[in-house]
């Protein structure tokens, strides 16, 4: 007897750890009988990229995500440069532009008059008497002569004639027998493009220069 008591306590015993090995965790069911699986630990979201901050820590099961940060925007267009200096007016009747030099060369309207008071005129203009200080500059002023005696920025006070503007009087385009005026004189270009002095206070017409 002892021995049957012996073999059935141990099965007993056998039965209650089959049975413990096998059991569920009951409280882990869901109500609608499906087995819940253990959600990740939360976890604070990512920074967001571009300087956002970081999210709120997440709800249970997933980690929350940054929220991404604001994307720089596009460069700015690339200013267009500025223009260069501005362009001398040259908008007097038949007035003719050097782009040699960049100025602007014109008949005076003002009709005949002595050498003084063309150069006021052409003042009043922003311009004064024209200078020609080379055979190139010589051959562009020289059309605008036409048919008749123009005076032109260049005066003798003494010894030497000078340019109104001071420039350097290396080149000179004397007609022949020229200058032959004796007293202060003013030079005036003719028709055919030479030069010739007069007493300054005789009436011709002018040509004008404006920078």
């Amino acid at each position: 007897m002892d021995t049957q008591a012996e073999y059935v306590a141990a099965s007993l015993v056998a039965i209650l750890l089959l049975a413990s090995s096998c059991s569920h965790d009951w409280d882990a069911l869901e109500p609608n009988g499906a087995v819940a699986e253990a959600g990740p630990d939360a976890s604070g979201g990512s920074g967001g990229s571009g300087g956002g901050l970081g999210g709120t820590s997440g709800d249970a099961g997933a980690g929350a995500t940054g929220g991404t940060g604001a994307t720089g925007g596009n460069a700015g267009d690339a200013g267009t440069g500025g223009t260069g200096g501005g362009t001398t007016d040259c908008d007097e009747p038949g007035a003719q532009f050097w782009p040699k030099n960049g100025h602007c060369y014109f008949v005076l309207g003002a009709g005949a008059n002595d050498w003084s008071s063309q150069g006021d005129a052409c003042a009043s203009s922003g311009a004064y008497l024209v200078t020609i200080t080379s055979q190139d500059e010589q051959s562009f002023v020289a059309p605008l002569v036409e048919d008749q005696d123009r005076w032109i920025g260049y005066q003798r006070t003494g010894a030497e004639f000078e340019w109104v503007t001071g420039e350097p009087t290396d080149f000179e385009n004397w007609g022949q027998g020229e200058p032959n005026e004796s007293d202060d004189a003013c030079a005036r270009i003719r028709p055919n493009g030479t030069w010739a002095d007069r007493g300054c206070s005789s009436n011709y017409g002018a040509i004008c220069e404006r920078e």
